[in-house]
């Protein structure tokens, strides 16, 4: 009997020990743990120190697992997801961006956030079907801009670049060149014009023939 006792105490005393093991709570409020998070996030050694961002990302994580009805929670998921960029971690940034957009698609900051999934795609890792398929899945959600708003159109700007394949500044940069070869070519082909020297008064009078005298005659 007290050996069943002692193995009872000692799985609860186990299961306890990895329960408060697993808790990484910090037991702050929703405003001072957002703070925290907010300020080594906007801290100037964040710009050198991984491992800062990543304990920013904890600590927005764990906000997000404590209040997920705090009003700060679309705002907590851009933090992450710029984090995310600093590390260069693209993947989980996109991430972050797809679950905002699917946790909250009728806001502002759900839409922004679809926006730069497929921008994220297009311009940072260069993978031109997926930007296409994320930039179409905008514009199926999101057709029409509102006011004071361009991403929409700009959605439809990239569909149509990348499907055509062509490249806006490249383009404009050979137009600049061919039109500085044909201004070279005109300039050959144009013949040279003489030019009209005007004398000076001394000069006319230094080439000009001697006059006439009596003895010449």
């Amino acid at each position: 009997m007290k050996k069943l006792i002692y193995s009872f105490f000692t799985l609860s005393l186990l299961a306890l020990l990895i329960s408060s093991c697993g808790d990484k709570t910090s037991g702050l409020s929703e405003e001072e743990l957002f703070n925290q998070a907010k300020q080594m996030s906007d801290s100037s050694s964040l710009l050198n120190d991984d491992n800062l961002r990543k304990e920013a990302i904890s600590l927005y994580s764990e906000f997000l697992n404590n209040f997920p009805n705090s009003t700060k929670v679309t705002e907590v998921y851009n933090q992450i997801a710029g984090l995310y960029f600093g590390l260069k971690d693209y993947q989980k940034a996109i991430e972050t961006y797809t679950e905002l957009y699917d946790k909250y698609p009728d806001t502002r900051e759900g839409k922004n956030a679809l926006f730069m999934v497929a921008f994220t795609y297009d311009e940072t890792l260069k993978d031109k079907d997926k930007a296409i398929a994320a930039y179409k899945k905008f514009l199926e959600k999101y057709p029409q801009d509102a006011e004071g708003e361009k991403l929409s159109e700009s959605a439809r700007v990239m569909i149509d670049k990348l499907e055509s394949g062509d490249d806006i500044i490249k383009m404009i940069e050979e137009s600049e060149k061919k039109a500085a070869e044909n201004e070279k070519k005109e300039e050959k082909t144009e013949p040279k014009k003489e030019e009209t020297k005007i004398q000076h008064p001394k000069e006319q009078r230094d080439a000009a023939p001697p006059p006439e005298t009596q003895d010449n005659k």
